[in-house]
């Protein structure tokens, strides 16, 4: 749920993580803004304990686009592992199957 209005200091926080010193960590902040400011998407990834794997996506201001931000009504929290499709792996390129030693489907 992102905060409404003036919510600089603010983060909402979705991750997935390991255990142990030398965890695996993937986190997705969405970064509180002042009332005009585009929102920010903060991203971290953690291989074996190690970060400095971070980037920032700015997102639309609302004040100024033609489709608001989605944050007028309840949503959920999803998630999926899936075979993906030629978009998604560069036609088969980078697959569960192709980096399997193998070649068998992780599915």
């Amino acid at each position: 749920m992102l905060c409404g209005g003036n919510s600089a200091g603010t983060v909402t926080t979705y991750y997935l993580s390991s255990q142990g010193a030398a965890h695996d960590e993937i986190d997705f902040e969405f970064l509180g803004n002042l009332s005009g400011d585009p929102y920010i998407v903060h991203t971290n990834i953690y291989t074996q304990g190690k970060g400095n794997r971070e980037q920032q996506f700015y997102l639309w201001n609302e004040e100024f686009a033609d489709v608001p931000f989605p944050k007028s009504q309840p949503m959920r929290v999803y998630g999926s592992l899936w075979n993906a499709d030629d978009w998604a792996t560069r036609g088969e390129q980078c697959s569960a199957a192709a980096a399997s030693p193998s070649g068998a489907s992780h599915g």
